[in-house]
């Protein structure tokens, strides 16, 4: 079920009376309280896992990272993130996206950040990003993983939805647990 939670988690205590919550990243996901009260979501959020969904798998999904970006995405928010530090938005000059640079960008773009660097200590003019130097190398490993997600999810929204508007789920889809997961139903997983 999505809602486990590892034990080697990073766990802190809620300062609010909360209870237990895990992070990931920036985000911090509330899963259900240690003393059983009601939360009405629990979160596989460790850090390795990347996705997480409300106790019946369905109606809030999230997932770490973006299955649904194209090649130069994670370009433009690295060139997004090193105006942030150019403009002191950001106190650190920002790190290579894991995995996706290979050398010859890698070193595009280290050659870059010292032009950056010189450029801000003596005070003349950022130079310009090397996009266009970039693009013809930057290469999409997660495409067919993405789609293949999003083409999924898809086709499990179609197989529970009534087709009224007005009628959220189809005759026989219990509206608590529409894909059978909380009663161990995984006929739809086939």
């Amino acid at each position: 079920m999505l809602g486990r939670v590892r034990a080697r988690c990073r766990q802190k205590e809620s300062s609010t009376g909360a209870g237990r919550q895990y992070s990931i990243i920036r985000a911090t996901f509330p899963i259900q309280r240690s003393d059983g009260t009601a939360t009405d979501r629990r979160w596989s959020a460790c850090p390795d896992q990347w996705r997480g969904a409300s106790p019946d798998g369905f109606r809030t999904v999230f997932m770490q990272g973006h299955p649904e970006y194209d090649s130069i995405s994670l370009l433009k928010e690295y060139k997004r993130d090193i105006g942030g530090f150019t403009t002191g938005q950001l106190p650190v000059y920002p790190p290579f996206p894991r995995h996706y640079f290979d050398r010859y960008n890698k070193a595009l773009f280290d050659e870059y950040k010292e032009r950056v660097h010189l450029a801000l200590s003596d005070g003349s003019v950022i130079p310009a990003f090397p996009e266009k130097l970039a693009l013809d190398r930057l290469s999409n490993t997660w495409h067919d993983s993405g789609e293949a997600l999003v083409g999924n999810w898809i086709g499990l929204v179609y197989q529970i939805t009534n087709r009224l508007r007005e009628l959220p789920f189809m005759d026989g889809v219990d509206p608590d647990d529409p894909l059978g997961w909380l009663a161990g139903d995984v006929s739809r997983l086939t």
